[in-house]
């Protein structure tokens, strides 16, 4: 998991970005962020080694504990970290004690360990908020980027009887791609499967 897939979610929620101008320093060398929204804070943190991770309560529980004493009471009892672990898990079995240990350890703050972003779910405050969140879908977000881009080049005359024939060859190839492309190990076979896909977008057009 990456931290741009939380951050995209805490900005759906509504939460925004806080700069700490006291400890900037301690948190642009840590690598961590801050995200507030009302009273409640959420320090985040990605971590792509588990050396790293495994060194939490060295290097950003004490920048975590030295801010707390410069918050308002209010944000005092809504603190949280999120550490997103974007390194390979599969092959230590005995991580996993590990991040048991920091879920519980709620010294200055409760924590969280995300290995993907649908464990967001985990976290009370969050959890009926993301559900009701329409997902994302990236692909066809991309397709319906490059099919609609006439929005933004408005066609005349002889292209725009050209548009129709356009699309079904575009909707074709993009489909393929999407489902097929990142499969295929011959290159000769895409070749074909291309030559395909417009003939058939020439005859539905027919």
């Amino acid at each position: 998991m990456q931290i741009e897939e939380l951050i995209i979610k805490f900005k759906q929620m509504g939460y925004e970005s806080m700069e700490f101008e006291l400890f900037h320093d301690e948190l642009t060398e840590s690598g961590m962020q801050m995200w507030v929204k009302e009273s409640r804070v959420i320090f985040l943190k990605e971590y792509e080694a588990k050396s790293l991770f495994l060194d939490w309560y060295i290097s950003e529980q004490p920048i975590i504990a030295s801010i707390y004493n410069y918050l308002p009471s209010n944000y005092k009892n809504n603190i949280y970290f999120f550490m997103i672990l974007n390194f390979d898990l599969s092959k230590d079995e005995g991580l996993a004690l590990s991040i048991n240990k920091v879920v519980k350890d709620e010294y200055v703050c409760k924590k969280y360990v995300f290995q993907s972003v649908d464990e967001i779910t985990d976290v009370p405050f969050l959890s009926d908020q993301f559900i009701k969140m329409p997902q994302f879908d990236y692909d066809q977000e991309f397709k319906s980027g490059i099919l609609n881009f006439n929005t933004i080049n408005e066609l005349t005359g002889e292209e725009k009887e050209d548009l129709d024939s356009f699309y079904s060859l575009a909707n074709n190839l993009l489909d393929y791609y999407f489902t097929s492309y990142s499969v295929l190990e011959e290159t000769s076979k895409f070749e074909k499967d291309i030559l395909k896909i417009g003939n058939r977008s020439v005859i539905n057009e027919d």
